[in-house]
Parts: structure tokens; C-alpha cells; sequence
């Protein structure tokens, strides 16, 4: 169980013993508990979209630096081919350790960027992720909700069976407050 779901788990867990044990008017009224799905909000805000072509800018370009270590690196080994015959046996052990010296630093490169395009990422999301927590506030207040959950972590749905009753689906609200229009289809409007 990841974190976030072990988050939400006691979340909701908590919700449920607030209503099994909270006072009458909670009793008799239950608690008012909002879901959105954050992931589908995110995606269609147009920061996200420049988010996205940024990073892939940046990922294009260390692919092709990449590319150009890598076709270095084979050709230097072509070269040792071609010359191992006539190389003295330490010449061969030089020339092998410079290749497998060269693909290290490759291999290394390469992870060494993977990481800083993560970081690029998380750098860049963050205001993102601030302005749309921003918005779940708003509208859980304005909807009076005691609690927003999120109906699905990643690809996992957290919310596998929400009652009109009891809750609210706040997507297209919050979307609104961003100012961004449904454009896929599937997600519910706010109750």
C-alpha cells in the first residue's frame, strides 16, 4: 500500500469514525465529503501543457547529446577492431579499459540526467500542484465538504463507491475555479 493510499485510507477512516461517534448532528446529517480527480485537473490546466513541452525539449536534446556519446563510443570500439591485431597486449588492455571507462560515464550520464529531469519536473509542477490545492480549498469551503479525497491515486482508484448522500464530486467545480473547460469526457460534474 503506497503512501498516498495509506493517507487516504486513514483519512477516510477517520471520517467514518467522526460519523460513527461525532456528535447528533453529524449523526443525524453525516459528513460532507468531497472527491476530485486531481490528475485529470492537472493535465488539462495550460501551465501543464508548457510543463510538458519544456521537458520534452530538455529530454530531446540529452537524447541526442546521449546519442553522440554513444556513436563516439562505437566508433572508438570499430577503431579498436580494426587495430587489435597489430596492438601489443598492453595497448589492447589501454584501449579496452578507455571503452569501458567511455561507457561508464555514459551509463552515468545518463542516469545523472534522468535525475536532473526529475527534479526539472518536480520544480516545475510545484506551483502547479500549489494552485490547484488552492482551488480544492476553495470550493470545498464554498461546498462546506469536511473532507476532499481524491477518486483515484495514479491509475488506482481510491474511491471505489461514493453515495450521492454523503458526497461530492467537485472536479468540474474546481476545474472552473482554475478557469479550464471539460475537455475529456468521463469526468462527473459537482453534486
Amino acid at each position: 500500500m503506497t503512501v498516498i493510499n495509506r493517507l487516504v485510507f486513514s483519512a477516510a477512516l477517520a471520517v467514518l469514525f467522526v460519523a460513527a461517534f461525532g456528535g447528533a448532528s453529524q449523526a443525524q446529517d453525516g459528513p460532507k465529503i468531497g472527491y476530485t480527480d486531481y490528475e485529470l485537473i492537472i493535465v488539462q490546466m495550460p501551465e501543464y501543457r508548457t510543463l510538458q513541452q519544456t521537458l520534452q525539449t530538455q529530454a530531446q536534446s540529452d537524447q541526442e547529446e546521449l546519442a553522440a556519446m554513444e556513436q563516439n563510443i562505437q566508433q572508438k570500439f570499430a577503431e579498436y577492431q580494426e587495430q587489435s591485431g597489430v596492438l601489443s597486449p598492453e595497448a589492447r588492455q589501454t584501449r579496452e579499459n578507455e571503452i569501458v571507462q567511455l561507457q561508464t560515464e555514459l551509463q552515468q550520464d545518463q542516469q545523472r540526467r534522468l535525475q536532473a529531469l526529475d527534479r526539472q519536473q518536480n520544480e516545475l509542477l510545484q506551483p502547479l500542484l500549489e494552485q490547484l490545492q488552492t482551488a480544492i480549498n476553495t470550493v470545498a469551503t464554498a461546498r462546506g465538504l469536511e473532507l476532499v479525497l481524491s477518486s483515484r491515486v495514479s491509475t488506482e482508484p481510491v474511491i471505489l463507491y461514493a453515495g450521492e448522500e454523503y458526497t461530492t464530486d467537485i472536479t468540474a467545480e474546481v476545474m472552473s475555479e482554475l478557469g479550464i473547460s471539460m475537455t475529456q469526457s468521463g469526468a462527473a460534474g459537482g453534486n
